[in-house]
């Protein structure tokens, strides 16, 4: 009986260590859940046109950055470039608008790989408005200031012009 008792005793506190190993694990899903979604805002928040410099990206995105849109592929510079893109066949962009959703991520203890798709609206005065669907996936590298973006897949879902 004592036998029993003793195997018993060890069963619950192997079920227990399983469970608190889910339990952390689903703890720093949700964390790095967190941390992607505030990521990915940031920094769409600092693309916005409103505010939007060369320099604004510096804190959040990699020396190395690699961008993959519009069937480019870009570094910084090269991004800054297509960011800061002017056509005078149209009003300057106004108002530009970005709501992410269906996150999807992976990670461990150096990176977070999401995927997630983004939806935007891009008003060039009052003589256009484009909206944009993408999926996107993103890598981001973990630092001591938090996350930072190193990689942005883009890639076009649906496109309507106004």
């Amino acid at each position: 009986m004592v036998n029993l008792r003793g195997r018993t005793l060890g069963l619950l506190g192997a079920l227990c260590i399983t469970l608190m190993s889910c339990s952390m694990y689903r703890s720093n899903y949700l964390s790095d859940q967190l941390q992607v979604v505030n990521a990915v805002e940031n920094f769409y928040f600092h693309l916005d046109v409103a505010r939007y410099t060369s320099d604004s990206l510096d804190d959040i995105v990699s020396e190395d950055l690699l961008v993959f849109e519009s069937g480019q592929a870009m570094d910084r510079t090269q991004f800054h470039r297509y960011l800061s893109h002017t056509d005078d066949s149209v009003e300057p962009l106004s108002l530009t608008r970005w709501e992410q959703s269906d996150f999807n991520i992976s990670s461990d203890e150096r990176t977070i790989h999401a995927t997630y798709r983004n939806v935007g609206r891009f008003e060039h005065g009052s003589s256009m408005v484009v909206k944009i669907e993408w999926l996107e996936s993103a890598l981001f590298i973990r630092t001591s200031d938090g996350l930072t973006l190193k990689f942005l897949n883009v890639n076009l879902v649906s496109k309507t012009v106004n």
